[in-house]
């Protein structure tokens, strides 16, 4: 009888249950069209806005600018005005706004972008050498890493591998061998951290040892380092840490944990995303099989929990509870995943991939671009809203330039690839 009850009480609340969402599967040939040209009107109203040279001394982080000096760059938007913030050079952001120009050149094969975009090395190039952080993978991959993808007719190639080469020195400067990893934070004698952020834009070190004069150890570090965060960094169902912190002499793991999830047993969905991107980067690179195996398990794991997602954008961690009133989503978790599904659909050939790619493409299409305004939203100099930085830092409900540059290269990737003709939404 109690059993009986049981099922009765369960079929009664699955009737009464509103039926799930019906979420765009992905953006048509003319919707698509529609969001690279909105895309790429912002982008260079982003261009138009960059004046002449002031230092970062003069110009505070905290205050946000219609017009953004061309010393500085963009970061996240300020909650009040939606202007962008602007940032030093060596901060890991600062590679973003040159990587969104060289991808709009892609995209359209517009000289002007590769000018604007070759404008912002200068000021960059110095950091190349600093071996503080692991901050040069993020600057330099999104900004000279693109310079020579981009492939622009007479550019210097020459001197673009050797800043690369310079930025992979400077990672290879903060790789120890017992722990097998190279030091995200923190000064190289110090805590000994990795974090999965790192695998973003890991990359670099792989192509810098191809390049002329290229080292090997760069690549057989960088896989070195991809090994050991995937052996330590997933859990058995496949989410993520989102960073470790080991014994520099022994290479023993001391710690898992978060520093910008919801809690250190919980999965903060853009280290999830990260891990998306950067293993598949990985896998893409060496063709190892266990690197595309990581990728698949962070894959697997970000669109089994993104079904959750009412309208398929992540909040900031997956595993926020209803009653801790942090409702915040993060666009740009959803930007970094959207560009690592759709490249792990090609490379692994199974369209469940780049069908949840293009779905979360279509989500964010769907009330987080940038410049639609409306519904008591004002319009972003950024390219998407709602992108969560650092909850516990009350940096939240912004604009972000790193989302901006990986929903740009979803959609060149979408655009160059013809991925709106089917699609399936995330399972």
């Amino acid at each position: 009888m109690l059993v009986s009850c049981l099922v009765l009480l369960l079929l009664t609340q699955a009737a009464a249950a509103p039926p799930p969402q019906q979420l765009p599967r992905c953006l048509d040939e003319e919707q698509l069209a529609a969001v690279v040209e909105g895309a790429l009107g912002q982008l260079q109203a982003v261009a138009d806005q960059r004046q002449s040279p002031t230092t970062f001394s003069e110009w505070p982080r905290e205050r946000a600018a219609a017009s953004l000096p061309d010393s500085l760059f963009p970061n996240g938007t300020d909650p009040e005005s939606g202007q962008w913030i602007g940032t030093k050079p060596s901060r890991w952001t600062s590679g973003y706004l040159a990587g969104c120009y060289w991808l709009a050149y892609g995209m359209t094969g517009d000289q002007r972008w590769a000018d604007l975009a070759a404008a912002e090395l200068p000021g960059l190039e110095p950091v190349a050498a600093e071996t503080d952080n692991h901050k040069v993978s993020d600057i330099f991959d999104s900004s000279y890493g693109e310079a020579l993808r981009a492939g622009v007719p007479g550019a210097p190639v020459e001197e673009y591998q050797r800043v690369m080469q310079t930025a992979a020195a400077s990672l290879s400067a903060r790789y120890n061998d017992k722990v097998g990893a190279v030091q995200s934070w923190y000064d190289i004698g110090d805590e000994f951290v990795v974090i999965m952020d790192s695998m973003a834009a890991l990359k670099i070190m792989f192509e810098a040892a191809a390049m002329p004069g290229g080292e090997q150890r760069w690549a057989d570090e960088a896989l070195s380092h991809s090994r050991r965060v995937a052996r330590e960094l997933f859990r058995p169902g496949g989410g993520s840490y989102h960073g470790a912190r080991f014994d520099a002499d022994s290479g023993e793991v001391e710690w898992r944990g978060t520093f910008q999830g919801y809690a250190d047993n919980s999965t903060w969905s853009r280290g999830q995303a990260w891990a998306v991107v950067g293993f598949t980067h990985a896998a893409n690179i060496t063709g190892e099989p266990d690197m595309l195996a990581a990728a698949r398990r962070a894959a697997d794991y970000f669109m089994r929990r993104l079904a959750e997602a009412e309208d398929g954008v992540p909040l900031w961690d997956f595993d926020v509870p209803p009653s801790a009133e942090q409702p915040w989503k993060d666009s740009s978790a959803a930007a970094i995943a959207a560009s690592g599904l759709l490249r792990l659909g090609e490379l692994s050939g199974e369209e469940r991939y780049s069908g949840a790619g293009a779905a979360l493409l279509a989500s964010l299409a769907g009330g987080y671009l940038g410049w639609e305004a409306g519904q008591g939203r004002q319009p972003l100099a950024a390219l998407l809203r709602n992108g969560t930085f650092n909850v516990a830092k009350g940096s939240h409900s912004t604009g972000l330039i790193w989302g901006d540059y990986y929903i740009l290269d979803a959609l060149a990737w979408a655009t160059a690839h013809n991925l709106t003709s089917s699609c399936a939404p995330p399972s």
